[in-house]
């Protein structure tokens, strides 16, 4: 099976298995910090893993391709999906998903860590110990940031998406077409859920959300390579995913100046105000937001382009630009 191939064959797989989800999955009822009127099928999110795990497995047999790194990724963004399937069916808790997103991160970091940064042309060197904490560290807030996003049509999916499909331009400019197969894949298997999505039948919940977070986490982790020198740069997929990041870490920042409990939901994020703002239009917010994720993504490739000495800045470009757009958004939604 060809790379092109594949792609398609994880998107369709992903829109077929979201039928067979409609037909089965748990509801989501409406609740008080949520932005839907009416029950809605979740777990779709399953669809998603499924469709990535076949769709890569298959095309990697056929193309030669596989990597360990890979495929304990994939395992493990697997095993913390499974987990948030249990949760769309029975609420876990969130300290007791932060600790399974915490072991499973852990466990990862055992395997692969980044141990050096790239500093204005410069290496860092963190060591052994700094290296896992700050590659568990990086993985939990991926991994809950795709989470608390996924709260309106279309966001968490389609930022997803773009930053698996940035990550895999990278990759594959990279050499790495194990990595570039894994999250062509997963950005096509969100493809195809998000058109059950934007019609408003079918949430991804937990199950995917944790999935595509974790997932992006350890990609990156693994692209760049114990000393950074790897075939993606440590600041791609942090440039594609710093909208989503900016508004999850700007909020939680407020929330607890304002001594809120942070493990408790709420409708707080920027994406809220601004779906509200919008009439509660998810069509209009998921156009606006994808506009703005595209242009991230389109930054992260020119992140992963620049010779060394420059990614640095123009990641804390990337990163300056999206807090202030944040701002600016902040003041013009706030109220009169």
């Amino acid at each position: 099976m060809s790379f092109p191939l594949a792609v398609v064959g994880a998107a369709f797989l992903s829109w077929v298995l979201c039928r067979l989800v409609l037909a089965a999955g748990p509801v989501d009822r409406p609740r008080a910090r949520g932005t839907h009127d009416r029950a809605t099928v979740t777990s779709g999110g399953v669809a998603i893993v499924v469709a990535t795990a076949v769709a890569t497995g298959w095309a990697a047999q056929g193309l030669h391709l596989g990597s360990p790194a890979a495929a304990w990724s994939l395992a493990l963004a697997a095993i913390l999906a499974m987990a948030g399937l249990i949760d769309d069916v029975i609420d876990l808790g969130a300290l007791t998903k932060l600790g399974l997103q915490l072991g499973l991160a852990l466990g990862f970091a055992a395997f692969a860590r980044v141990q050096a940064l790239p500093v204005a042309g410069a290496v860092v060197p963190l060591g052994a110990v700094l290296g896992a904490l700050g590659s568990v560290a990086w993985i939990v807030l991926a991994a809950n940031a795709v989470n608390f996003v996924d709260g309106a049509n279309g966001v968490a999916a389609g930022g997803a998406a773009f930053a698996f499909a940035a990550f895999a331009a990278a990759a594959h400019g990279g050499g790495a077409d194990d990595l570039a197969l894994l999250a062509g894949c997963a950005a096509a298997a969100n493809l195809g859920f998000l058109g059950w999505n934007m019609a408003g039948r079918l949430f991804q919940g937990d199950a995917g959300a944790l999935f595509s977070g974790f997932l992006l986490g350890a990609l990156a982790v693994v692209g760049a390579g114990p000393s950074s020198v790897g075939p993606v740069s440590p600041y791609v997929l942090p440039t594609a995913l710093a909208p989503i990041l900016t508004d999850v870490l700007v909020t939680l920042a407020l929330r607890a100046s304002r001594r809120e409990r942070l493990f408790e939901a709420h409708r707080s994020h920027l994406y809220h105000r601004w779906l509200e703002a919008l009439g509660g239009s998810h069509l209009r917010l998921a156009l606006r937001v994808w506009a703005i994720e595209a242009a991230f993504a389109l930054a992260a490739l020119g992140v992963a382009a620049a010779p060394p000495r420059l990614q640095t800045a123009a990641f804390l470009l990337s990163a300056f630009v999206s807090l202030s757009g944040w701002i600016v958004l902040d003041r013009r939604l706030r109220p009169a």
